[in-house]
């Protein structure tokens, strides 16, 4: 007499190789997720920072404030190389009326044009600029951009993920470059 076994089932190694694939393409969904994540996060970090530079320079050409008795309409933004992740907003009091930025010609102001102690905005994190240095920019009452020295000025700000970069171009023009 022959006994017929019914073999439907799965044995224990069709299921671990089922198990080890769903894990593999369940790894490959989130790495690529951290990606994304990532690009969204520099793609709007730059955005905001060219928002902020646009503002800045209508301000500059639409605005006056009076700070510790000088009236100015020139306003800026900067970075410390000592703090990668930040951007500083600052009002340029030419008390020498020569329009070179001296140290002492610095106030740190809030969007709203505001005298503060110390105002910035932070960089998503695992966003930085890159590389790391000081970078200063602010508009005169045409909106046109200068540096420190007065010249007219053309800069390239460059944000950095880990694996991406943005150029924010600064110059008559503001725009995000990948």
């Amino acid at each position: 007499m022959h006994f017929f076994h019914n073999k439907s089932g799965f044995t224990i190694i069709e299921i671990l190789v089922v198990l080890g694939l769903i894990g593999i393409v369940f790894l490959i969904g989130v790495l690529s997720f951290t990606d994304i994540r990532a690009r969204i996060n520099l793609n709007a970090a730059s955005n905001e920072l060219v928002a902020d530079f646009q503002s800045i320079k209508f301000k500059s050409m639409t605005k006056e404030i009076e700070i510790e008795g000088v009236k100015t309409s020139k306003f800026g933004i900067l970075t410390k190389n000592s703090e990668p992740d930040r951007y500083y907003f600052f009002a340029f009091k030419d008390k020498n009326n020569n329009e070179i930025l001296e140290d002492d010609e610095i106030t740190y102001i809030n969007p709203g044009l505001k005298k503060v102690t110390s105002y910035f905005k932070k960089l998503p994190s695992n966003i930085t600029f890159s590389p790391s240095k000081d970078f200063l920019v602010y508009f005169d009452r045409r909106g046109i951009p200068r540096k420190k020295t007065g010249e007219f000025s053309e800069n390239i700000l460059e944000l950095a993920s880990k694996k991406d970069k943005r150029q924010v171009t600064v110059s008559l023009k503001i725009f995000v470059k990948k």
